[in-house]
């Protein structure tokens, strides 16, 4: 279409409607870059319209403010609202946040881009929203702040809202790797999932809670094959929980109560077991778990976190690859070459050391560390994992990376984070 415009206008350049169709075919290609994440792209199509766009109908389009509207509960609610933007370095940092008073929530005006949130109020559960807006979009966003009571420690409770899921790069990439969706928009209900992955610690308060004949059913276990290492969990003669931790060349033994050391490392040596994900558990052990924490009223509502819920609470709203923006450096999360690819120093590491890549919503390791049992949200329920892990590349670790695998499978790169269903009291 653009070429043959373009051969019209050099028969005739004065032609007012070919000028006119292809400042809007300018206009529409610079929008599809901007969903395939491609700004410098854009940029340049919007410099070519300038040539076409007789009158600036389309290019005062272009620069048009979006109005946001906030309505929360309760209304003396505390109201803060910042911008992401781009930095050189392939971050995604959070300018100075603003005060917005009852009056200024009303119909707020901002320009097209990805902001963040944040509302507090006394004896309430402090939530973080991060949004997008584009030109001349009219948004409304409504938030009532949960009980402090009704969020069990260390969950994170997510409003209801709007976020990209999917990959908007190479084709090929991503169907032959990622295996994920074209990015659209897409809106999840309010939810609740666990600031960290579930622990050791937590799985042992799960054990000890059933009778000593079902805990075989539920045992972590992977024997470990080739690079993977292999772990068992079993209760020691004194009554103590034992850990083992196997390679090729060496055997680690920890009780309760013990820490041990990874060698190879000269940072994040010392490790408390306990704090460390649980992994060789199978997508039926994590139901069993699940199923417990919502029985016992520890975690009421608790579930696998649906693809579109892990997704927006590693992403926020906008389009970033990873939790903290579009580039994944070593020592900013456990991958591959936080520990410099050394077979003997790569493990899992304890849940939280990894704050610079926390996600909008404060959400910890969601890059890296071990990938996390979640439920398809491509139809069928399957078992899907994300997040990535410590043996393998930042690649592995983009948030939009999903593998469908047989739920039977137990490794020790493969663990659980738990989402629940919020119910808001009456």
């Amino acid at each position: 279409a653009g070429r043959a415009l373009e051969n019209a206008l050099n028969l005739d350049p004065s032609n007012a409607d070919v000028r006119g169709a292809l400042a809007s075919l300018l206009f529409e290609q610079a929008e599809f870059a901007l969903t395939r994440d491609r700004p410098e792209e854009a940029a340049e199509l919007v410099e070519r319209l300038k040539l076409y766009d007789d009158g600036g109908g389309l290019l005062e389009r272009w620069g048009a403010s979006a109005r946001l509207s906030i309505a929360v509960e309760p209304a003396e609610a505390t109201v803060t609202i910042a911008e992401y933007t781009r930095a050189e370095d392939g971050s995604r940092p959070l300018g100075e946040a603003r005060a917005l008073g009852p009056e200024a929530r009303g119909e707020l005006e901002l320009s097209p881009g990805s902001y963040l949130l944040l509302m507090s109020a006394p004896g309430r559960a402090e939530v973080r929203y991060p949004l997008i807006v584009a030109r001349a979009e009219r948004l409304e966003v409504a938030v009532t702040l949960p009980p402090e009571s009704t969020i069990p420690a260390n969950y994170i409770y997510i409003p209801k809202g709007r976020s990209l899921f999917g990959f908007g790069g190479d084709e090929v990439l991503r169907k032959a790797f990622f295996t994920a969706t074209p990015q659209h928009a897409v809106t999840t209900e309010s939810y609740l999932i666990s600031r960290n992955e579930a622990t050791y610690r937590e799985w042992l308060t799960f054990l000890k809670a059933l009778p000593p004949e079902q805990r075989a059913a539920v045992m972590p276990h992977s024997e470990g094959t080739g690079f993977d290492k292999g772990i068992t969990l079993a209760e020691g003669e004194d009554g103590r929980w034992v850990f083992t931790l196997s390679d090729a060349e060496t055997t680690i033994k920890v009780a309760e109560g013990e820490r041990f050391v990874y060698k190879g490392r000269e940072q994040k040596r010392e490790i408390d077991w306990l704090r460390l994900p649980v992994t060789g558990i199978s997508f039926h052990h994590a139901q069993a778990y699940l199923d417990w924490l919502n029985k016992t009223g520890t975690v009421p509502g608790a579930r696998f976190c649906t693809e579109h819920e892990w997704e927006r609470a590693s992403r926020g709203a906008d389009d970033r690859q990873y939790p903290h923006g579009d580039v994944l450096r070593a020592g900013e999360a456990n991958f591959d070459e936080t520990y410099n690819k050394n077979l003997v120093a790569l493990g899992p590491d304890e849940v939280g050391l990894y704050p610079r890549s926390a996600s909008p919503f404060g959400v910890q390791d969601l890059a890296g560390n071990v990938f996390e049992w979640t439920r398809s949200s491509q139809g069928g329920g399957a078992s899907v994992l994300r997040g990535g892990d410590y043996f393998r590349d930042s690649l592995t670790a983009r948030a939009i990376n999903r593998s469908a695998f047989d739920p039977g499978l137990q490794v020790v790169s493969l663990g659980l984070r738990v989402c629940a269903s919020y119910t808001p009291p009456e």
